[in-house]
C-alpha cells in the first residue's frame, strides 16, 4: 500500500507528505529485504506496525512531516536507521512530538500526501479524530492531493478508523483506489 501511494504521489507531481502517527517499533533490514520481494498487497509479518515513516523518508526524494505525541516512535525511527547502518536523513524528515490535530492546525505548508494513521481503533473517540484531522488539514491539502487512512480493515462495532470519514470525502470530490489493509483516497483536478 505505500509502495502504491508513493507511486500515485509521483503520478501527481507532488513532494510533501504529512503523517499523523508514527512507526512503533524500528525497521531492520530484514524487513527491508523482505519488502523488496513480496507482493504488492502482502504485508510483512515484521511491519505490522507502523514503518511508514521510514520507508516515506529512505531514499526519497520527499519531504515529510511525521508528527506523533508519543516521543517512543521517534526513538524508533532513529533506531531504524541504526539497525541499517545508514544515517537518518536530516533534509527531507521532519519530526513534531505533538496532538496530530493541533499539528495540522498550526501546519503552514501545504500538502500532497496526508497520511493518517493515528489514534487507534477502540481508543475514545478514534474515528471522529481522523475526520478532525481532515478538517484541520483541507484548507492545506494541494488541488491534486492523497489521503491515505490506515488500519481501515481493522473494525469495531461502531465501525473503524475511516467510517465517519469516508463520507466527507465522497463530499469533497475524492475517489477510492484501494479499499483494504489501508484506504487510499485521491483528488485528482485536471
Amino acid at each position: 500500500y505505500l509502495r502504491l501511494s508513493m507511486q500515485l504521489l509521483d503520478l501527481i507531481n507532488g513532494n510533501r507528505i504529512v503523517e499523523i502517527g508514527r512507526l512503533r517499533y524500528a525497521v531492520t533490514q530484514k524487513c527491508i529485504d523482505y519488502a523488496n520481494n513480496m507482493h504488492a498487497f502482502q504485508s510483512p509479518p515484521c511491519c505490522n506496525d507502523g514503518h511508514s515513516t521510514f520507508f516515506f523518508s529512505y531514499k526519497t526524494p520527499y519531504e515529510v512531516y511525521s508528527c506523533d505525541i508519543d516521543p517512543n516512535t521517534t526513538l524508533a525511527v532513529t533506531h531504524s536507521y541504526k539497525h541499517i547502518a545508514n544515517n537518518q536523513p536530516s533534509n527531507n524528515l521532519h519530526m513534531s512530538e505533538m496532538d496530530g490535530i493541533e499539528f495540522l492546525k498550526s501546519f503552514d505548508k501545504s500538502i500532497d500526501f496526508l497520511y493518517l494513521d493515528g489514534w487507534d481503533k477502540g481508543t475514545h473517540m478514534y474515528a471522529e479524530k481522523h475526520l478532525d484531522a481532515y478538517i484541520a488539514a483541507k484548507n492545506k491539502l494541494e488541488k491534486n492531493n492523497i489521503i491515505v487512512i490506515d488500519d481501515t480493515d481493522f473494525v469495531t462495532q461502531s465501525g473503524g478508523k475511516d467510517h465517519l470519514l469516508t463520507s466527507e470525502l465522497i463530499r469533497d470530490n475524492y475517489r477510492c483506489v484501494v479499499n483494504g489493509r489501508q484506504t487510499i483516497w485521491v483528488k485528482f483536478n485536471a
